[in-house]
């Protein structure tokens, strides 16, 4: 991996020579993580890579680390604890991300983080637990485009509904916390007219809208006046200068926003036109955009080790990695619809979930409230892995796998934890027992 192959980082002699004015400017993706490369490259330029690479590993333990503190908490048998806990240590997807120098790794360590606070929180009720999880999913959001500044608002809203007492000063606290995060929402609206942390939500979002259309489909389309003919002679993501022909051709003085990339400054309007023809293709075929959902879904329930950017990674690891490939990339069914058996695990858990969270809810509000205070924990990792499943099937087609990975621990205890607790007088016992600690 070299740190100027990617698309989502700013050229790293930009970011040594001029660090602030190339990170302010950069508008493919937030902040963070080119503000991390620019550190470790100005304090250790010739091993940078290298240096990333240890912090990816030093995170890696972490992770684990935090997997069997949850465990603990959530499971009451201690040889269960065990057993999961040594198949996390061991879980190829760490391995082979760790080794890959993008953000991918970094931002599902936050999202482990995020929920450690929560159940550190649930366990002491100290609030100071809660703004550490609000700092941390603040720092999440400005280190992927992925994570909408809308899970703060959510995750907010869980808290407040949880909290009996001291809901104003939480939320005024939070507010004051995220101000970083608004502050450059609103840097990207003033400076290049819109609304996001990355630029590329038009074609990301057309990229998955337009699969499965023929190029005549869309050329009729285009000679009807419907949609504009760029989108049918280009494909998303293309080189800035391959769009020069199409009137693009402003330039800067910015060094960060005049190079031949993604992040030029021609590329926010470029972005935006795919986006507004991607609305235009969903609103006269939803059905097709339907359809291509179900396709992204099963390209996420894929072993996150397939993802065609860490595949070389993966297949230096060997049987070690073969033996996860064949288990949890094993596909069912009659030959002719076949499916990765990840793409029904995930829905029956789910289903499960509901109907143990329905048992102990009711019909009743005050009952809700307390069961989510108890289970406060469960509901924040639900939260994150349906996030991260809608997000990453509705807005993307091909890496999908990737952002399974960003929740792919949490969701190896969500799905430890939801089976069992099949067995519901101990759940209810269990419940009862934490009941007596909450607050309120």
């Amino acid at each position: 991996d070299s740190w100027d192959l990617f698309w989502q980082t700013a050229p790293m002699d930009l970011l040594l020579e001029n660090p602030l004015q190339s990170i302010y400017y950069f508008h493919a993706q937030p902040p963070v993580y080119n503000l991390l490369g620019s550190i470790v490259g100005q304090l250790f330029y010739s091993n940078y890579l290298e240096v990333i690479y240890t912090i990816n590993i030093v995170l890696g333990i972490l992770m684990v680390m935090i997997s069997g503190y949850m465990l603990k908490h959530l499971i009451s048998n201690s040889i269960l604890t065990n057993i999961i806990l040594f198949f996390i240590a061991l879980y190829p997807p760490l391995f082979v991300w760790e080794a890959h120098i993008i953000y991918t790794h970094l931002s599902a360590f936050m999202v482990i983080l995020c929920i450690f606070w929560i159940l550190r929180f649930s366990i002491t009720n100290q609030l100071r637990y809660i703004y550490l999880f609000v700092i941390i999913q603040n720092i999440l959001i400005l280190t992927r485009s992925f994570f909408h500044p809308i899970l703060l608002l959510i995750g907010l809203i869980i808290i407040l509904f949880c909290l009996p007492h001291k809901r104003l000063k939480v939320a005024f606290w939070s507010m004051i916390i995220s101000s970083t995060t608004f502050i450059f929402l609103l840097k990207n609206l003033v400076v290049f007219g819109f609304i996001g942390l990355s630029s590329w939500q038009g074609m990301n979002l057309y990229n998955i809208v337009a699969n499965g259309y023929s190029t005549s489909e869309l050329e009729a389309l285009a000679n009807e006046g419907i949609i504009d003919q760029i989108i049918v002679e280009q494909m998303v993501f293309q080189l800035p200068s391959t769009y020069e022909s199409y009137g693009y051709t402003e330039t800067s003085t910015i060094p960060v926003l005049n190079m031949n990339d993604r992040n030029n400054i021609n590329y926010v309007a470029i972005s935006k036109i795919y986006g507004k023809n991607a609305v235009i293709l969903i609103k006269r075929n939803p059905e097709r955009y339907l359809k291509n959902i179900l396709i992204a879904f099963i390209y996420y329930s894929r072993p996150s080790t397939r993802e065609k950017a860490v595949v070389p990674n993966a297949d230096l690891m060997g049987l070690h990695e073969q033996i996860y490939k064949s288990v949890i990339g094993a596909y069912i069914g009659p030959a002719r619809w076949e499916l990765p058996i990840m793409s029904f695990v995930l829905p029956i858990i789910f289903c499960v979930y509901f109907v143990q969270s329905a048992i102990q809810g009711r019909l009743s509000f005050s009952r809700w409230q307390l069961y989510v205070r108890q289970d406060m924990v469960m509901v924040f990792i639900f939260g994150f892995i349906i996030y991260g499943v809608l997000v990453g099937t509705f807005f993307e087609l091909d890496e999908n796998a990737r952002f399974k990975y960003l929740t792919e621990i949490p969701q190896l205890i969500f799905i430890t934890v939801v089976i069992y607790r099949l067995n519901l007088r101990r759940y209810v016992r269990q419940l009862r027992l934490k009941g007596t600690t909450m607050p309120g």
